[in-house]
């Protein structure tokens, strides 16, 4: 409960009478709030603390992704020049090996799903804009960004059943499971480009 009384030059001070759970009174002094506690900041700290771009414990996903990515570039670039690496885009490679290192950091279901959704995204147009020849689709744009966010949603599925799947002392199978589904999702992505 919070009490008014007169302090110095007669202004209203407000006092605290705090009880414990049992209704003891402990003190009247105004509790002690720590600096981080009473920071205007903190709130949006809270709000904003699954969120990273980066996360150590996904180095292996991160990597992993990149890698992935990368060697899904270069098959569908190899089946698209009739298993030929004489027309090979080395950017749309690194394009696709950034978007591979960014999704795979995702740490949580709405991470996975909007870096999914960006990554595919910003791949689709990188490869519309390379054909001069033709306007960039923007109604496949979205429909790629909504295969990525998909495809991140499932990714993120997976890992939390292969977290819940005991691998050996300590471990689990969150990022296998995570892995190779977006193995998977890339793959089949690759494979409905080229038939188009």
């Amino acid at each position: 409960m919070i009490y008014q009384q007169l302090g110095k030059n007669n202004k209203p001070v407000e006092v605290y009478k705090i009880t414990n759970d049992k209704g003891y009174f402990i003190t009247v002094s105004k509790p002690k709030i720590s600096a981080p506690e009473s920071s205007s900041s903190t709130l949006l700290k809270d709000m904003t603390k699954d969120i990273k771009f980066y996360d150590s414990s996904k180095t292996v996903g991160i990597v992993t992704g990149g890698i992935i990515s990368a060697g899904i570039d270069t098959y569908s670039q190899y089946s698209k020049n009739n298993n030929s690496f004489n027309n090979y885009d080395p950017l749309s490679a690194v394009i696709n090996t950034a978007v591979g290192l960014y999704t795979g950091g995702a740490s949580h279901m709405l991470s996975a799903i909007t870096r999914g959704a960006a990554g595919n995204a910003a791949s689709e147009i990188y490869s519309q804009a390379t054909d001069l020849s033709k306007d960039i689709d923007g109604e496949r744009v979205i429909i790629k960004g909504i295969i990525g966010a998909g495809v991140g949603s499932a990714t993120d599925i997976a890992g939390k059943i292969g977290e819940k799947i005991p691998r050996g002392k300590d471990g689990n199978y969150k990022t296998i499971f995570e892995v190779g589904t977006g193995l998977v999702g890339g793959v089949i992505q690759s494979d409905m480009d080229n038939k188009q």
